[in-house]
C-alpha cells in the first residue's frame, strides 16, 4: 500500500469479478456500482472500507463491487446509463474518500464502458500477454487511448522465463509504448491463484516485490493533464472527454 490511500473500482459490468478475487462474501455487499448508474444509492453507499481485511494499518484500501448476477448484468446492459455518472462517481470517491489515486479494473478489448473508463483516467495501463492474439488486441486499444489523449504504460503479464529479458524492447518496437514491467508467470503463484490475494500472504516472494516495485513506479508516473498544466497547455476537462468519446 505504501501509505497510500487506494481505492479500487470493478467497471467490468459484463462479468465483475473483483469482489470473488478481494474474497469479499456477498452479505457484506448491498450496493454495487450497478445501483448506483441506476440512480438507486449515493457514492457514499457504494464505497466498503476493505482495509483491515488486509491489514492495512497506514493509509486505507476502499472498493467498489459491481453486480455479478445475471439478472443485473443483462439490465445495466439493456437499460445503459447517464455517462456523465461514472465519471460524477469516479471524482465523489476520490474527494470524499480522501483518496491518492482510484484504480479501474475494466475487461480486455474496446467498447462503451472501456472507452469512458479511458477518458476519466489519467494513466491507462495496457496488461499484455506474448502472444499474438494479446498484442493484436492491444494495438487496436493504443490506438483509441492515443486518439483520446491519454499517457500509456504496457504491463507484459504471465512472461515465460525464456523471453523474459528481451520481451521489453520486443513490446516497445512493436507497439510503440514504454512498457511499465514485466510479470513472470510463477508456477508458485499459479497454483494458489484461487486462494485470495497472493502479496497479502506472500510479502517477501519475489512476485511480491515486483507488484510493489510497480506500484512505487506508478505513482511516480505523471498524468499527461498534470504535465500540461506546468507546460501551460490547455487542458480537457474529464468531463469533455466523456461526452466526445462516448
Amino acid at each position: 500500500m505504501l501509505g497510500k490511500r487506494v481505492g479500487i473500482v470493478d467497471f467490468d459490468l459484463k462479468a465483475p469479478a473483483m469482489q470473488s478475487m478481494l474474497q469479499i462474501p456477498a452479505e457484506e455487499v448491498r450496493w454495487k456500482l450497478n445501483d448506483y448508474l441506476s440512480k438507486k444509492c449515493d457514492v457514499k453507499d457504494l464505497v466498503l472500507d476493505i482495509s483491515g481485511r488486509f491489514g492495512v494499518k497506514v493509509g486505507g484500501l476502499f472498493f467498489v463491487p459491481s453486480s455479478s448476477y445475471a439478472d443485473d448484468i443483462v439490465k445495466t446492459m439493456e437499460d445503459g446509463y447517464e455517462v456523465s455518472l461514472f465519471g460524477r462517481c469516479v471524482r465523489e470517491i476520490a474527494s470524499d474518500f480522501d483518496l491518492d489515486c482510484v484504480l479501474l479494473d475494466t475487461h480486455s478489448g474496446i467498447d462503451e464502458d472501456v472507452i469512458l473508463s479511458m477518458a476519466v483516467s489519467d494513466i491507462i495501463v495496457e496488461v499484455v500477454r506474448i502472444d499474438e492474439q494479446s498484442l493484436t488486441g492491444a494495438h487496436a486499444s493504443l490506438q483509441v487511448i492515443r486518439k483520446i489523449g491519454k499517457k500509456i504504460y504496457l504491463l507484459a503479464s504471465m512472461v515465460s522465463k525464456d523471453v523474459e529479458d528481451t520481451v521489453e524492447k520486443v513490446l516497445e518496437e512493436r507497439l510503440k509504448a514504454s512498457v511499465l514491467g514485466v510479470i513472470p508467470f510463477l508456477e508458485d503463484v499459479w497454483a494458489t491463484k484461487d486462494e485470495g490475494i497472493f502479496v497479502v500472504g506472500h510479502p517477501s516472494h519475489h512476485f511480491s516485490i515486483i507488484m510493489k516495485g510497480l506500484a512505487e513506479k506508478l505513482l511516480e508516473r505523471e498524468p499527461l493533464e498534470r504535465k500540461r498544466e506546468k507546460e501551460g497547455a490547455p487542458t480537457p476537462s474529464k468531463e469533455k472527454h466523456e461526452k466526445e468519446y462516448y
